[in-house]
């Protein structure tokens, strides 16, 4: 098993997805967080989380002390750790990147379940073993959330499978895993990111990678993890190096688009 990072974040896109499907959550609807119902964080929704447009204070730095290596080395619980973030501009006006925010959409679909039994179980009944990915480990942090920013580890098929699952528009083998225009919702851009990101996936419109297709999306690791989906060239590319050091994504895919002509 190989660890994805923030690719994880892109799993919990498909979970919420499921949740969509069962007409357990709305999108659109605000975030069911209770400790923000008697200030501005209220007017926050789902959507703004996925889309990192939430608006809340954050410092994503790892190289020193920051919401984010607070949350992930020094919190048990990720979720409290993250919805204590304050205000800071109204949602979907800034775009920011943020691992607090998949926390949060964790701990969102945690509390939404309701039953821990039946939490820890829906990954791996509703998405995993459905698609084959019988490799993949989600780690919960220290209160039994999973840390939905990070923590997930499969092999490279299983990357794979999960990439085709968004490639096949979320069907597999005839089975609708998520909902219908979820795949178009995913890659429909946040107001303020420019064009380079959807819900909870890296998108190409803002031509970051020249020379893959403007279609293309991506679930992104801290290391440079990577699974490429590009619809227009009925390809998906996994690449689980884990180091970014002289490694151009760009060439990456250039080479082997090129191989596919």
């Amino acid at each position: 098993r190989l660890w994805g990072w923030s690719m994880n974040k892109s799993i919990v896109n498909a979970l919420l997805g499921i949740l969509v499907r069962k007409g357990t959550i709305d999108v659109n609807a605000s975030a069911p967080v209770t400790e923000w119902l008697s200030d501005n964080r209220r007017n926050i929704t789902i959507t703004d989380l996925m889309h990192m447009s939430s608006g809340l204070k954050w410092n994503e730095n790892y190289g020193t002390a920051s919401n984010a290596t607070n949350m992930l080395f020094r919190q048990a619980d990720s979720y409290k750790s993250s919805i204590s973030a304050p205000f800071g501009k109204n949602p979907d006006m800034i775009w920011m990147y943020s691992s607090g925010t998949a926390n949060i959409l964790s701990g969102i679909i945690r509390n939404t379940i309701k039953n821990d039994q039946e939490y820890y179980s829906f990954p791996y009944k509703e998405l995993f073993y459905k698609t084959g990915m019988y490799s993949m480990v989600l780690e919960a942090d220290g209160a039994g959330t999973f840390v939905g920013a990070s923590y997930g580890y499969a092999t490279a098929r299983d990357w794979a499978r999960f990439g085709l699952l968004y490639y096949r528009n979320g069907v597999w083998n005839g089975d609708s895993i998520l909902p219908k225009g979820w795949t178009d919702f995913t890659r429909f851009p946040a107001k303020a990111s420019g064009g380079k990101y959807g819900a909870l996936f890296w998108l190409n419109e803002a031509h970051q990678l020249k020379d893959a297709p403007v279609d293309t999306y991506s679930c992104q690791g801290h290391r440079g993890q990577r699974i490429f989906i590009i619809p227009s060239r009925n390809l998906v590319v996994v690449r689980l190096g884990f180091s970014q050091e002289k490694f151009n994504q760009n060439e990456f895919l250039k080479g082997i688009l090129s191989s596919f002509k």
